[in-house]
């Protein structure tokens, strides 16, 4: 059995939410079309509904299955800016600066959120967000919440790495 089908193996074994923030590049659409397609994870694209639809039908990708969830109307958008804000509470984060960050058009933040709180198995960016992007992301979700002694649950798992691989194997192949 060849490599990447192992991890699609593993990955339909178990299927995880994976996130995938950057809604607005057609690659990122594609590849939640073809996660779905092969049924490999459950699947939720960050941005404006009516706006993703749109692209995803001028550009022909078929997003039936996927979940769009606009961070600026999420149901949870509340929790996540508490526990943002009681993750970097030393650093004087106000809740005001934290729905900022939750609802800026890249998604990077509710992104992470999402995986920190459990509501998501893993997060794949960097189809338009550099790489400094994401990673000052992790750093202020993961690294300085797993060093407070917060009520914010740890993030899980190494299931993020799993789904990278997925996603960047699908990218490889998407239209």
């Amino acid at each position: 059995m060849h490599f990447i089908d192992k991890i699609k193996a593993k990955a339909k074994s178990n299927p995880q939410i994976v996130v995938l923030p950057e809604s607005y590049d057609d690659r990122m659409l594609f590849a939640a079309e073809k996660i779905i397609e092969q049924g490999l994870e459950k699947v939720v694209l960050l941005g404006n509904p009516a706006k993703v639809n749109e692209a995803a039908a001028a550009k022909g990708a078929k997003l039936t299955g996927v979940e769009i969830l606009d961070p600026c109307t999420a149901p949870k958008l509340e929790s996540y800016v508490d526990a943002l804000v009681e993750i970097r509470k030393k650093k004087g984060l106000t809740p005001e600066d934290a729905r900022k960050l939750l609802t800026a058009e890249d998604n990077l933040y509710f992104s992470g959120m999402m995986v920190r709180m459990g509501d998501a198995g893993g997060c794949v960016a960097g189809a338009t967000s550099t790489t400094g992007s994401g990673l000052i992301v992790r750093v202020w979700i993961r690294v300085s919440a797993s060093n407070s002694s917060s009520r914010v649950p740890k993030p899980p798992g190494n299931t993020t790495r799993l789904l990278a691989r997925i996603i960047k194997c699908i990218f490889r192949t998407a239209k």
